[in-house]
């Protein structure tokens, strides 16, 4: 738009100049047909006709030089850079005109002689042309000059915008003293011409309104379009379109205030997706942007448009819930919500499964704001975490002592190496066709000298978020080689000791170097060592985990995966990783009774174990019903309750002596 008005504005310039040239014109025709032609006219002879015509031409010539100098003069423009040179030009032009017409003029009354007052012109032209070439000067030098800067150069452009109406003036005078019909028709000739030109401003500042006006118009378009955009910016969250952390607290800030007067009802619910920064750096983070959008549009069409949902930020949501009627819709909604997550979402031939943990809370007098409603909310929320995740919580007083506890373990966690209250239990693998035991499972176990034995589960979790897992995982790691060299020196030489691996300890760079560390420095033979990692661990950073698997093959250690069907299942990595063992689940183990699909997957790990030559080991095993199972498949290797609970070493070491399980396991076959 601002393009077309300046081209209109041009070609208005470029007629006005024509017109205000012609205009200023009309008083040159007039005096020189006055003091020129027209007495030339008056002498011409019948018989010198030619020569006559020859020295009319000389005036008309002059006065064609003349509108061209006078377009030049006219069309200069502030900005031109070389404007001073130009207007010398056209200085030196004038007085060559001058000078033409008055020796035109003295030559037809027979006046002229040489060496005259007027021959000094026609040198002043010269003179001013010449001074015309000597003024090119830079435009730094120009900002310096005191004749750029002075009063001259500022006046030359409003004195052309005088001129056209000088020119009018003037000829109205002259046709005021010299009675003369030529000079009358370049008066009139004139005033048409002004006339014309204010039509042309006229025309040109409507249709200029007009431009403005739709400039005007597509401006307002532009600022409402990119307003619009800078809001959904500032509140929308640019990847799922969902309203951001900034928009919901406000909504949260409104809807507390709304219940306060009207003494409804609000819940908030806190989600927070299970596993997402593995799958994230597993796949990638593209791979992440659209699972995050797909769990998006999940959660629109698990709550409907009945609640409020924001992303918070990461795989983070929250969600607000205003008037519920009974706590049981609550209920209701975080089911569907959990149900609709853990639907598997298919990325490039990958179903990837996932799982949401929820924390609720409830506007009440105790929690009757907004900062109170979201600490209570996520308080809930990593307490679900906590409980194994894939639930929902609601808030309760007693979280704030479960809370207060896990910052105290968090405190003490860094000490409990240092005051030796860590310890070792081993949970006995069973071979079920002969009843010897061909292993164990390495646990550690916290004996805090306040709460007593604390489960890993408790605060394994802790080690991981503040960083201290390595720490805790290489002292496992070498307790578990000592009391297997333990093993050895009582003649025990053929039990396997599994120790868990943390996905992050196995990321360390350092990893490979420590495992050879401790066996050096231990002397346990490396083939009795099992390392168990877990699923999701062994497909992050695929092919540096798989580097190190083989440098640890190369040592002689053994490797299990862990928890085997919980994480991706995908069986095309089975045969890039150097695994020895797959070690099924025992979440799957328990569900054997009740869901009919688990006998199935169990039965195909079972099955591909056996294909790729694996070893496999049911963990969790608890009643005659599992072991039966597990048993008609091809399992024959277990651990679990049905067998023993995880012991010290030394009842472990007097268990394998007496070989405890073989009596009963042959009386059962």
């Amino acid at each position: 738009m601002s393009n077309k008005i300046k081209e209109k504005r041009d070609r208005n310039w470029t007629k006005l100049l024509i017109v205000d040239t012609m205009t200023i014109t009309c008083v040159a025709i007039a005096i020189t047909w006055l003091y020129t032609i027209e007495p030339q006219i008056a002498k011409i002879n019948i018989d010198n006709i030619w020569f006559n015509l020859l020295y009319l031409m000389y005036p008309v010539g002059n006065l064609i030089c003349l509108f061209v100098v006078i377009n030049l003069y006219m069309s200069l423009k502030p900005d031109d850079p070389e404007r001073r040179s130009l207007y010398l030009i056209a200085l030196a032009f004038l007085v060559m005109f001058a000078a033409n017409t008055i020796y035109s003029h003295l030559a037809v009354s027979n006046s002229y002689h040489s060496a005259s007052l007027m021959d000094p012109l026609w040198a002043l032209y010269l003179l001013i042309l010449g001074l015309a070439g000597l003024d090119y000067i830079t435009e730094s030098e120009k900002k310096n000059d005191l004749l750029y800067k002075g009063s001259l150069m500022r006046l030359l452009p409003k004195i052309t915008v005088a001129l056209p109406i000088l020119s009018v003036v003037s000829l109205f005078a002259l046709m005021i003293f010299i009675d003369d019909r030529f000079v009358w028709i370049c008066t009139s000739l004139s005033i048409i011409l002004i006339t014309v030109r204010h039509a042309i401003v006229t025309t040109q500042s409507k249709q200029l309104i007009v431009d403005l006006e739709q400039l005007n118009s597509s401006l307002e378009t532009k600022v409402s379009d990119r307003t619009q955009e800078l809001f959904d910016i500032a509140f929308y969250d640019q990847l799922t379109g969902l309203p951001n952390r900034r928009m919901f607290e406000n909504s949260l800030k409104k809807s507390v205030i709304m219940t306060k007067k009207k003494n409804g009802t609000l819940a908030l619910l806190l989600l927070d997706l299970d596993r997402f920064k593995t799958i994230n750096d597993t796949f990638g983070h593209s791979y992440g942007d659209t699972m995050l959008k797909i769990i998006a549009l999940r959660l629109k069409e698990a709550i409907g448009s009945i609640c409020t949902i924001s992303r918070q930020g990461g795989d983070e949501f929250a969600i607000i819930l205003e008037d519920y009627i009974h706590k049981q819709e609550i209920v209701q909604i975080a089911e569907r919500i959990l149900s609709e997550v853990a639907k598997p979402i298919n990325l490039s031939d990958h179903n990837i499964y996932t799982s949401c943990s929820i924390g609720i809370s409830l506007y009440s007098n105790d929690c009757a704001d907004q900062e109170t409603l979201m600490r209570y909310a996520d308080a809930a929320m990593y307490y679900s975490k906590e409980r194994g995740k894939n639930t929902y919580q609601f808030y309760t007083s007693e979280l704030d002592k479960s809370i207060s506890k896990k910052l105290e373990l968090e405190t003490e966690l860094g000490k409990a190496i240092e005051n030796n209250e860590f310890c070792l239990f081993y949970q006995p693998q069973v071979n079920i066709l002969n009843g010897a035991i061909t292993g164990a499972e390495a646990l550690i176990r916290w004996m805090h000298p306040v709460y007593g034995c604390i489960s890993p589960t408790d605060f394994i979790p802790i080690a991981e978020e503040t960083g201290m897992i390595n720490e805790i995982g290489l002292w496992v790691l070498e307790n578990a080689c000592t009391q297997a060299k333990k093993l050895q020196s009582e003649g025990i030489k053929r039990i396997k000791i599994g120790v868990n691996i943390s996905p992050k300890q196995i990321q360390h760079d350092d990893f490979v170097h420590q495992v050879g560390k401790i066996i050096r420095k231990t002397g346990v033979y490396p083939q009795l060592l099992d390392l168990e990692i877990t699923e999701s661990a062994a497909f992050q950073n695929e092919s540096d985990i798989t580097r190190k698997l083989n440098d640890l093959k190369k040592i002689g250690v053994k490797i299990s995966i862990d928890d085997f069907g919980t994480g991706y299942s995908s069986l095309s990595y089975l045969n890039k990783l150097p695994v020895d063992t797959l070690k099924i689940a025992q979440e799957f183990v328990k569900q054997i009774q009740s869901d009919a699909k688990y006998k199935a997957i169990i039965a195909s790990i079972i099955a591909v174990t056996q294909n790729l030559k694996l070893k496999v080991i049911a963990e969790g095993v608890e009643d005659m019903y599992e072991y039966e199972f597990l048993k008609s498949q091809g399992c024959f290797d277990m651990q679990g309750y049905m067998f023993s609970k995880p012991v010290p070493i030394e009842e472990f070491i007097m268990m394998v002596k007496n070989n405890v399980f073989a009596k009963d396991v042959q009386l059962d076959a």
